[in-house]
């Protein structure tokens, strides 16, 4: 077959999308460090908030406290409270948000939650029941999925303040 002008051989293409791919491949290698590392910004808490000492010596209650500095996917601001926890798991949460207009998030706010700790995690199911999130303990930081009818939508790490 005969190259026609004006019509690019497939040489060309699939050279002209190599070159496309690797530059997303870079682009999303340079975004990624960015997006797991903490990100200064502030929500909502309510004004009779409890935030408790933090975690005991002997690795117990280690959720408890506020753990903020992080972005769901990098773009919006979460600050996690857990007030109190009880020996059979039980734990109260103030889960807090920024803005976010993309996602038709247009006002900051926080809503009080009953999470369970149970092997490892801390799930918290938000109001309007569809939706939640589970946070794990890594290296001393919460990461954190946010979960929509079950399925993983958002992830974020956040640290202790």
């Amino acid at each position: 077959m005969t190259h026609q002008e004006g019509i690019p051989s497939l040489r060309h293409v699939a050279r002209r999308a190599a070159w496309v791919m690797l530059l997303a491949v870079g682009v999303w290698a340079m975004a990624w460090p960015a997006l797991s590392q903490p990100q200064a910004c502030s929500t909502p808490l309510p004004s009779d908030a409890v935030i408790p000492p933090p975690a005991k010596a002997d690795g117990t209650d280690t959720f408890l406290g506020l753990w903020g500095n992080g972005k769901w996917q990098g773009v919006l601001c979460h600050t996690l409270l857990v007030e109190s926890l009880a020996a059979d798991g039980t734990a109260s949460v103030v889960y807090s948000h920024g803005v976010h207009q993309p996602w038709n998030i247009r006002a900051p706010g926080f809503v009080r939650v009953t999470g369970m700790v149970k092997d490892g995690t801390l799930a918290l199911t938000l109001p309007n029941g569809r939706n939640g999130a589970e946070y794990r303990l890594v290296d001393g930081a919460l990461q954190g999925t946010y979960l929509t009818q079950g399925r993983p939508v958002a992830y974020v790490k956040l640290t202790r303040h």
